[in-house]
Parts: C-alpha cells; structure tokens; sequence
C-alpha cells in the first residue's frame, strides 16, 4: 500500500477557505444511505468536526464537496457536519455506479474542513469498496490528521468485465 503525501492538491482549497467554508451545505441525503456501485470511498467519524472526503480519478477529476459529480460518472452522495448541520453518525461517501468507474489508480484523501466540537479520543476510518466488499481501510485519531491534514493513498478500478 502506497501513501503519498502531496499538499500541491489541498493548497488551491486552503488559499479559498472562508469561501469553501460558506458554500458548504449540509447532508447531501437525510437517509444517509450512501451509494456502492463499482467503486465507493466511504469516510466514517466520531464525533461533531466536519471532515471532507475528497478522491481523484485516473482521470483527473476531484469530487468533493464543491464538486460533487465528476463526468464519469463519480459523485457524493452523503456529506454530513457541515454547517451547523450534525449527523448522528457522520459519514461523506463517494462512488461510481455499476460499469462507471473508469479504470486505473485513484488518489483518496480527507482533511478538517473545521475543528469545532473536535474532542480527544474522535477517531475515523476510510473505506474502499468495490461493490460492496471492502478492498482497503484506513484509520486513526481524528487529532492525528489535523497535524498532517492530507492523507492519499492510490487503489486501482476494478476490471470492467
């Protein structure tokens, strides 16, 4: 398992965050019943802080918050802690239906989109799914990634058949 540390891509979004920081709007879905499809990266966390979930395609295209759908077909669907608005058990989740997902290496990463209601012990995970198997996870202190703030990490598509 690579992981690639790169802060040229959170640079651009750390130069516009009060507007990043307004334009955010609150859970995508009130049912919180996110999307599996071919490929899904799924991020879970403990506790009120609003995480962003941000993945790049072989592509090129970035879906997150501000991009929420990528033309392959890519798209947020859950997004949650944003605003003032709290989700009991916060997730952002982002996936490519059935037979979208284009192949090749995918970057994955997740920073603090704001630090409020943050508490000792929150923790979160990231999920990779192909369909609904989990292929890769990561983990950790929510604390931890204020202090690297970026975290990728690259997985391949799965094979269209």
């Amino acid at each position: 398992m690579a992981i690639v540390a790169d802060l040229r891509h959170a640079l651009p979004l750390l130069r516009l965050w009060p507007t990043v920081f307004l334009l955010s709007t609150g859970c995508a879905s009130t049912d919180l019943r996110p999307g599996t499809g071919d490929l899904s990266f799924r991020l879970t966390w403990t506790g009120s802080a609003d995480l962003d979930l941000y993945v790049q395609s072989p592509l090129g295209e970035r879906i997150n918050f501000l991009h929420r759908q990528a033309p392959s077909g890519g798209k947020l669907d859950v997004d949650c802690n944003t605003r003032g608005r709290r989700c009991r058990e916060p997730m952002e989740n982002i996936y490519w239906e059935r037979g979208a997902a284009p192949p090749g290496t995918y970057k994955y990463w997740v920073i603090i989109a704001r630090q409020e209601g943050m508490a000792e012990g929150d923790s979160y995970r990231v999920e990779v799914r192909r369909r609904k198997r989990v292929v890769r996870a990561n983990e950790g202190s929510v604390q931890q990634l204020t202090s690297k703030l970026f975290r990728a990490e690259t997985i391949l598509a799965p094979k269209r058949r």
